[in-house]
């Protein structure tokens, strides 16, 4: 008599996908951590060593990271945390410029309102823009931090999503190892600006002042690619 084959039962299947959840969720805090650096390989049985896991969960974690655009699955090569072209960095920062520049100016017209106001101020208060962090560790967190603080007095969620969807942390990554003195102190003042705008609940200066921010960020990022590209093609 064949041998009937057994499918797996709903708690199995759905105790598989909560691990690959799990992993997920923890691959890619160790990639957006740098852990794991743009371009470097994520070898299937050193995950599975390193998280204490199983094939199916390191396979299918990583097709989902593939498909959210976070790590690429390579021919022959198995998976990598992707890295991003010059072309596609300087694409990014163009729809950044627009993006950001509406949620500057949205979060302006809210901290218009004297209910608003208060904690706009104590929350920018704690993020201390005109800090110079002389690691750029620090610089990027901060870097994160008053941004962040933009989208959330922006309050527009669609906004919000269609920014997450464009890999800011992985972008964040690749540039940190190479943003020197110069490229922070620039940043600086360009928060500054953007502050100052915020505070004074000027929409057009601040949305103005976003976009010349990420206008010379872009400028800044892709002079520095296209440097480093050149010393590797060396």
């Amino acid at each position: 008599m064949p041998t009937t084959r057994k499918e797996p039962t709903t708690s199995s299947a759905s105790r598989a996908a909560n691990l690959a959840d799990e992993l997920i969720v923890r691959i890619r805090r160790a990639i957006y951590q740098g852990v794991y650096v743009p371009g470097q390989r994520l070898v299937e049985a050193d995950l599975i060593e390193h998280f204490k896991t199983s094939r199916g969960p390191a396979r299918e974690a990583l097709r989902r990271l593939s498909a959210e655009g976070i790590v690429q699955l390579v021919p022959n090569r198995g998976a990598m945390v992707r890295r991003l072209g010059i072309k596609e960095m300087d694409d990014l920062f163009r729809i950044r410029e627009a993006l950001e520049g509406l949620a500057a100016r949205l979060a302006a017209e809210r901290v218009a309102d004297p209910k608003v106001r208060p904690r706009f101020v104590k929350a920018l208060d704690a993020i201390d823009v005109g800090t110079l962090d002389e690691q750029p560790e620090a610089f990027g967190e901060r870097n994160r931090r008053f941004h962040q603080l933009i989208f959330d007095f922006a309050d527009n969620e669609q906004l919000l999503r269609s920014l997450q969807q464009m890999q800011l942390p992985l972008m964040r990554l690749q540039m940190r190892a190479s943003i020197d003195r110069s490229f922070r102190e620039h940043s600086v003042r360009e928060h500054e600006d953007v502050a100052r705008a915020l505070l004074a609940a000027d929409p057009d200066a601040a949305e103005a002042a976003m976009r010349a921010h990420l206008r010379g960020a872009r400028q800044r990022v892709v002079a520095l690619a296209e440097r480093e590209k050149q010393q590797t093609d060396v």
